[in-house]
């Protein structure tokens, strides 16, 4: 069988199974008898992927063969999973075979990454933090920085803005432009092409060039998506670019190829070349002795057929990172770690030391439904697991961040601030000196539509 990674930021939104239900070990099978409808084929299939290929396989096998296969896909799947899987989940649509289509460049909805707040005296809001060229929230004309405050007439809530991001249907919000002035815009959702590198720039301080690039997915179609960074990279190496932000904040994750491909075009030249250690990989106990051995299973390295005129060699970089900062993009940050300094500003990650796959049934004609399976842990060089998050080095001031209209690269912005403010002289692990406690921030929002809560205080 073969297997081809995908990570992506998720959090399963669905009822948590009973926990009663999650046993482990070998169990003695009751199939129940055979499926006798759709779901129950589909079951049965989830079943078979589940006790095999499954990243916790050991734990649910033995509650595996006691629950009943006819009845809602739903119910069987969170019955069946391990309880402490925060990450798989049933998908909307059906791939074939080990890949994960998720994120080959095409979304449908409205186009628009947001962070919901909760402000003292004000409610909570939607805050736009970037809107996709070309898709329905662009050519409606909202703008980075709005807030969100009514959807379809309703006050702004977690519900209704969850509906807002998943929602097929025509809606109508109301926002508070950048002038503090009321508007109100109606859209439809539909399909639309994403563009990873959404902003790319070089800012000149004190003397030094600093490349910046704000990478809102780790998109993979073909090569072509590889040679993209490859051209922007050839750039900033041809500017001079000594110094670098990697805007990571809004970045759920995606294919490790990029992923790795990124991480080669940043890490000091001799670790590259040398093809040293980016990733370990970790499986369950049948996969880890069935690929022992076998290093395209079990390691993932810098790439050196990365073009060396695009390659930066640097000793540091400085990411800019979220809540909503997740698996492909923790494996270039985690993997970068051994060799380089890696300074983070902003919010602790999400910890997902987790990749998947997309599966479904070989029987499924009708191509709607799959299951996206956590099949393997990874750890860096160093044995070091993302899980649990990412440390920050340096945080923000929450309260110039929820009035801040600046443009994403411009040295002014909030978190880039910050960077410039400590570069020459990085200090210790904390709070950026003199910077307030922040808001109470309720998630962060990407355009997957999977909402991580995360209060901070």
């Amino acid at each position: 069988m073969r297997f081809i990674l995908f990570l992506c930021m998720g959090i399963a939104l669905w009822g948590c199974a009973d926990e009663g239900l999650d046993g482990g070990g070998e169990g003695e099978e009751n199939t129940g008898g055979a499926p006798t409808t759709p779901a129950g084929e589909f079951n049965a299939f989830l079943r078979q992927e589940m006790t095999d290929i499954y990243f916790w396989a050991d734990k649910i096998r033995g509650k595996a063969f006691s629950l009943p296969l006819d009845t809602n896909s739903q119910w069987y799947f969170n019955a069946l999973k391990y309880t402490h899987d925060p990450w798989s989940y049933l998908t909307g649509e059906a791939f074939e075979g080990e890949l994960a289509g998720l994120d080959d460049g095409h979304d449908t909805g409205f186009g628009w990454i947001l962070t919901l707040w909760s402000v003292q005296n004000e409610g909570l809001f939607a805050k736009i933090n970037y809107i996709y060229p070309r898709s329905p929230a662009a050519e409606a004309g909202a703008q980075r920085g709005e807030k969100i405050t009514r959807i379809d007439g309703e006050a702004v809530s977690e519900a209704n803005v969850y509906k807002l991001l998943n929602t097929r249907t025509a809606v109508t919000v109301q926002l508070i432009s950048k002038n503090a002035t009321t508007r109100s815009l109606s859209l439809t959702p539909r399909a639309f092409d994403i563009q990873p590198i959404a902003k790319d720039t070089v800012i000149v301080h004190d003397g030094q060039k600093i490349g910046y690039l704000f990478y809102t997915s780790f998109v993979y179609q073909n090569e072509q998506s590889l040679q993209d960074l490859t051209t922007i990279f050839t750039k900033f190496k041809q500017a001079g670019v000594t110094e670098f932000i990697l805007d990571l904040r809004y970045n759920g994750g995606g294919y490790v190829i990029p992923a790795i491909h990124l991480a080669s075009l940043l890490a000091p030249e001799r670790n590259v070349s040398q093809r040293d250690v980016l990733i370990n990989k970790i499986w369950n106990a049948k996969y880890q002795e069935q690929f022992a051995g076998d290093a395209t299973h079990t390691t993932e390295y810098f790439d050196n057929r990365t073009p060396a005129t695009a390659r930066l060699g640097l000793s540091r970089v400085w990411v800019l990172t979220s809540a909503n900062t997740a698996s492909a993009s923790e494996i270039v940050i985690s993997g970068l770690r051994p060799y380089m300094t890696v300074y983070t500003v902003g919010e602790v990650t999400a910890g997902k030391n987790a990749g998947g796959s997309v599966f479904s049934s070989p029987g499924d004609t009708s191509k709607e439904q799959g299951a996206y399976l956590i099949t393997m842990q990874y750890t860096n060089k160093d044995g070091e697991s993302v899980a649990g998050g990412i440390p920050r080095t340096y945080g923000y001031d929450a309260n110039k961040y929820y009035n801040d209209t600046t443009r994403l690269g411009d040295p002014n912005e909030t978190f880039i601030a910050v960077v410039l403010r400590n570069m020459a002289a990085p200090g210790s692990r904390g709070l950026d000196p003199g910077v307030a406690s922040p808001v109470v921030i309720h998630g962060e929002i990407g355009r997957s539509g999977r909402l991580i809560v995360n209060d901070e205080r």
